[in-house]
């Protein structure tokens, strides 16, 4: 199956696909549980992550934030602080 997502600048209009035309509301609705808040889990499924044996860690520095954003983006880092302790404080898993 192909879909084609056609994208203005600003908003999503359609989504058009070979089974027909449906709008941003029902593909949302549809699939609610992929577009909640939160964190998700994957079952049955076992990560590996390759490195190789002489690789050191390297260190980087963060970069500066805009003072424009500075206000937001603290905003957004409290948010997820107070998420992120309640999962913790519900016995919940990263």
């Amino acid at each position: 199956m192909v879909i084609q997502v056609k994208v203005r600048l600003g908003k999503i209009l359609a989504v058009r696909s070979e089974a027909g035309v449906g709008s941003v509301t029902e593909i949302l609705e549809k699939h609610a549980r992929l577009f909640s808040e939160g964190y998700g889990t994957i079952k049955g499924f076992k990560a590996q992550i390759h490195m190789k044996e002489d690789v050191q860690p390297k260190f980087c520095k963060a970069r500066p934030i805009p003072f424009s954003l500075k206000a937001s983006v603290d905003k957004e880092l409290d948010r997820l602080e107070l998420y992120t302790k309640s999962i913790i404080a519900h016995g919940q898993h990263l």
